[in-house]
């Protein structure tokens, strides 16, 4: 981690308890994954938010990200680097680069390690994971005073959360217990009815969480300590914590400013086992993070990305040639183009006729075709309609034929 970003990561007052804060430096001795063995070893640490700058050794990098699996450690990570000013930067920073940002993604997607786009989303995904632990799944149900924080966070929601409507069960129980003005739904605008009755809050909000949401918001903005009373927001936020205890339902307070909550309101949530999200945008980042965890932990750890060539191997070595290669790559799951291996000039084109053109013709069974002219991806195409149409042509296939050139 840079150090100075480090530095700001501990001033913030987002309501993040943070256990450790190391930066790597120039990594001589002690590398990313190296830092990723030793903190999810801590009983202090529950989740880890890592700032990556480059990704010098991918399977240490992998074998680590499964120790913290195995030990039930979530990580989250921000990659700098995405655009190509930033990589210039990386690069002038630290002198290593920061590599192809598709491919980190994929990586980081693979291991199960969610990604963010900003500090604000990382702290926020690490108070999701600190309180509330790895998402089931993306059903989420909301709930304020304001249909317009309703809008505004319906308007944010990417296309893997959602906020599914309420049974039909849910909806009568919902009714029973609200303002006849008040509508039974999802999201729910409760208004302010019976604001400060924590007793009758926390039967509605009972109701409401009996749908059995993979996790439920609850959107409060307190006014500020300096120049307001809090006192009459008591009921709201006790009856939502009741009706989470009630219900089993994993639950979040969200402020729709960041300015509109504080670190004694996010310490007394959280001592309840309720989290404080500041911000409609950042919150639900940290949510959707969470979510990707969850989704990966629930699939089977992935195969190592690379078997180990730093011990010393004996016995001869056997030089794949590309078809070989191409059906490695295949059955390790890596899409290739289909292809057909053939002997004389009739096999390739009864082979070219059956993949569809255009097809490339390539020899096979040669470590330098290019010396042998055997290499040059030679494209051939066969009009579709009759002769001389301009019929459609098939996609790219690639056909291999074996004469030496």
């Amino acid at each position: 981690m840079s150090s100075n970003v480090g530095f700001s990561l501990t001033m913030q007052r987002r309501g993040l308890p943070i256990a450790y804060m190391l930066s790597l430096g120039n990594m001589l001795k002690f590398d990313l994954h190296d830092a990723i063995h030793t903190f999810a070893r801590q009983d202090r640490v529950t989740a880890l938010g890592l700032y990556v700058e480059t990704m010098p050794d991918p399977k240490a990098f992998q074998e680590a990200v499964n120790v913290a699996r195995e030990l039930a450690k979530p990580i989250v990570v921000i990659k700098t680097g995405r655009s190509e000013a930033g990589r210039k930067m990386v690069v002038s920073h630290t002198a290593s680069l920061a590599g192809s940002d598709s491919l980190v993604s994929a990586l980081y997607e693979r291991l199960g390690v969610a990604r963010v786009d900003s500090l604000e989303a990382l702290m926020e995904a690490l108070k999701v994971l600190h309180v509330l632990g790895p998402l089931n799944g993306g059903r989420i149900g909301a709930m304020s005073t304001s249909g317009g924080d309703l809008t505004l966070l319906a308007d944010a929601m990417g296309p893997h959360l959602t906020m599914p409507p309420l049974s039909e069960k849910v909806t009568q129980r919902l009714r029973a217990t609200v303002h006849e003005r008040v509508v039974a739904a999802n999201p729910f605008d409760y208004q302010m009815f019976n604001w400060d009755d924590e007793d009758h809050m926390a039967d509605k909000f009972t109701a409401f969480l009996s749908e059995e949401f993979d996790l439920s918001l609850c959107l409060l903005d307190y006014p500020r300590e300096d120049i307001c009373d809090q006192s009459s927001w008591g009921g709201a936020e006790r009856g939502f914590v009741r009706a989470a205890h009630r219900t089993g339902t994993k639950a979040a307070v969200l402020a729709t400013f960041s300015d509109t909550m504080t670190e004694s309101v996010a310490a007394r949530l959280m001592k309840e086992g309720v989290a404080l999200l500041a911000g409609i945008d950042t919150g639900l980042a940290g949510i959707q993070a969470a979510v990707d965890v969850g989704a990966a932990w629930s699939r089977p750890p992935s195969p190592l990305l690379l078997t180990s060539f730093g011990q010393r191997r004996t016995g001869p070595v056997k030089m794949l040639d590309e078809i070989e290669s191409k059906d490695l790559l295949a059955r390790c799951g890596v899409p290739v183009p289909p292809a057909k291996v053939v002997h004389d000039a009739r096999e390739a084109t009864a082979a070219a006729d059956a993949l569809g053109y255009p097809v490339a013709v390539k020899a096979l069974g040669i470590a330098h075709k290019t010396e042998a002219r055997g290499g040059q991806n030679r494209s051939l195409q066969r009009r579709r309609g009759g002769s001389g149409g301009n019929g459609d042509v098939a996609p790219l296939r690639i056909l291999f034929d074996r004469r030496d050139g």
